[in-house]
């Protein structure tokens, strides 16, 4: 029995291997079984994968590689129908009207070929199989998972001996000798030849030597599939040796009802499994990072990086670390260590700003008063999604426009957030919306302390260039009341958000004497919703001295009429504007007042010359 056993068509080729064969004998072999199958057993060979009676020596696993890249046995790559390009009754030179051209498409020799059955050997047995099982319940049923645990399909020595295969194998292809130089030389021969003889027969739509690229790309996709189904089981025994339904216990029904659905094959190659994939090793990296870890990102992360780059790179290396850094501040009771600690943290996230979940991390700097990160990682992130600009490009597809602005408003949500927790409010409201957010329990930190970190927010906010990012935190400041601290600290762009707010332009305003104030400006319409922005406006001019300015602005709301019957303002009101407007003008006459507030006015282009 152990003589058939070692008689295998594998066996024979070992045999001639390992002996002085005259090249014949080989041909021979290749004609008898096939290219393809041949190919095959010289890759195993090569690969050391298969069972041998004794072990497979170096020497000869070399000459197996050796064999598999030899076109002269394995074939080379062909156009299917090329030969029906040329017909021998057609004169050379010549034209037939009833030659039928076929579409010539590739066929890729043995070399090919024997790379597909020996990969398809090795996967087929797990390729459209569940990668997980429920063992004790149903999992039909909600109560099904519940009184079930979800484990893995295959043991880990199984998945051991497959990885180790798989590896094996794609580490033989990757080889440069047996990818890259495949047909190389054979290849330009068979070009150079078919150029002397080009002006004899038809061209035909590939040359050899574009051939034999075709067939190396197509061979690298078979190599990236092992490389990922390798990193895929190497990450199954990992999960294992931590016990899948621990790590799982926390997933939801719907959750691991899919885990419970998942194929190898999507786990390799889709999107679906890469979703799934990375949801397991961050639960994986919580397991060592939480509070109770087990651990440290560096125990974990080496056998990641090295078993699975795929899956774990060098972002996610980053963002772990910094975790780890959030974790250990926030138990530390020293506020100099724990400062650091979190500053260290956002050193690491500031590299890879578009691979965080940064509404869940940003939490954690707030709760450790870390305001720096919380406003620059966002504003990093919207930049790294929006990095040519699209949102505020108005040459651009408006649906286009709005995507890529509704991303920018997620980020910056984040810093909305963060302001609305301190001001003791709630709720996450549309860029822009009207309505005030629910007010409720404020934070355990005393008002003066508050009041710093929304300054510090609204500093480092105003700092950036991010001119999108400008009308957006000027919009949540006067919807959370922050009126003073944006005026105080508002930048260079707050002028124009007023006054675009308030939708009408302001007039022309000429200071034709120390006395003078603007023309009446009676007759324009504006709501009581745009009043707010020019109120601030007014308030603003006011505070930078700007007195001229200010009183044409609260003559302009003293005069405003409205289509609504509702929105006119009462007799009163109109009088507290008129007030106002001349105690600004006033102000304005006295001294250099006036001319000062007009030079300004006229620098900053809202005043025009007659």
């Amino acid at each position: 029995m152990m003589e058939v056993v070692f008689n295998r068509p594998v066996d024979i080729l070992l045999r001639l291997l390992e002996s002085i064969t005259p090249r014949s004998i080989l041909e021979d072999f290749f004609n008898r079984f096939g290219a393809g199958e041949a190919a095959s057993m010289c890759l195993m060979l090569a690969s050391k994968i298969v069972h041998t009676e004794n072990p497979i020596s170096n020497g000869t696993a070399e000459k197996a590689a050796e064999a598999f890249e030899d076109p002269r046995l394995v074939g080379m790559p062909q156009l299917e129908g090329s030969s029906s390009l040329t017909n021998p009754r057609t004169p050379p030179g010549g034209f037939s009207m009833g030659q039928v051209v076929q579409e010539a498409e590739p066929v890729f020799s043995g070399a090919h070929e024997g790379l597909c059955v020996c990969s398809s050997r090795l996967l087929f047995p797990v390729w459209e199989l569940p990668v997980f099982i429920l063992k004790g319940g149903s999992g039909s049923s909600d109560a099904g998972l519940e009184n079930g645990v979800i484990v893995c399909r295959l043991s880990i020595g199984t998945m051991e001996i497959l990885e180790s295969k798989i590896r094996s194998l794609e580490q033989r292809v990757g080889d440069q000798s047996m990818i890259r130089n495949l047909f190389g030389g054979y290849s330009r021969n068979a070009e150079s030849s078919e150029g002397a003889a080009s002006n004899k027969r038809q061209r035909l739509p590939y040359s050899p030597a574009e051939l034999a690229t075709v067939e190396v790309q197509a061979m690298e996709c078979i190599r990236q599939l092992l490389l990922r189904s390798g990193e895929a089981l190497f990450l199954l025994q990992l999960l294992s040796q931590h016990h899948v339904a621990r790590l799982t216990q926390g997933f939801d029904a719907s959750l691991q009802q899919s885990l419970i659905q998942l194929t190898f094959h999507q786990l390799v190659c889709s999107e679906e499994g890469d979703q799934l994939a990375t949801r397991l090793i961050s639960t994986l990296m919580e397991y060592y990072t939480g509070p109770d870890g087990r651990g440290t990102v560096d125990d974990i992360s080496g056998w990641l990086r090295e078993g699975c780059p795929s899956d774990y790179k060098e972002a996610d290396y980053k963002f772990y670390l910094a975790v780890e850094f959030l974790e250990r501040a926030a138990v530390t009771a020293d506020a100099q260590e724990k400062d650091n600690l979190a500053r260290e943290a956002f050193n690491f996230l500031t590299k890879v700003p578009e691979s965080a979940d940064l509404r869940t991390i940003c939490k954690r700097f707030e709760e450790l008063r870390f305001y720096e990160a919380v406003v620059q990682l966002p504003l990093q992130k919207a930049q790294a999604l929006d990095p040519s600009g699209d949102a505020s490009n108005e040459q651009l597809d408006e649906g286009i426009r709005e995507n890529v602005l509704s991303q920018r408003r997620q980020c910056y949500g984040i810093i909305s957030s963060a302001l609305c927790s301190l001001k003791g409010v709630s709720g996450q409201r549309e860029f822009g919306s009207p309505t005030r957010p629910t007010t409720i329990n404020k934070s355990v930190l005393d008002k003066v302390s508050r009041d710093k970190y929304i300054c510090q927010i609204v500093q480092l906010g105003v700092q950036s260039p991010d001119r999108l990012f400008h009308k957006h935190l000027d919009r949540t400041m006067i919807d959370l009341g922050l009126e003073n601290e944006l005026l105080e600290y508002g930048g260079p762009d707050l002028v124009p958000f007023l006054q675009n707010a308030g939708r009408q332009p302001i007039q022309e305003v000429r200071a034709v004497s120390a006395v003078t104030l603007a023309p009446s400006l009676a007759g324009h319409s504006i709501t009581t919703s745009e009043s707010k922005y020019f109120e601030l406006l007014a308030r603003y001019y006011v505070l930078k001295r700007q007195h001229l300015l200010a009183a044409h602005i609260l003559l302009r709301l003293a005069e405003r009429r409205s289509t609504d019957s509702g929105d006119v303002p009462t007799l009163e009101q109109r009088w507290q504007y008129l007030s106002n407007a001349v105690l600004q003008a006033k102000n304005a006459s006295s001294g250099d007042g006036l001319l000062g507030s007009a030079r300004g006015a006229f620098d900053s282009g809202v005043v025009g010359n007659a």
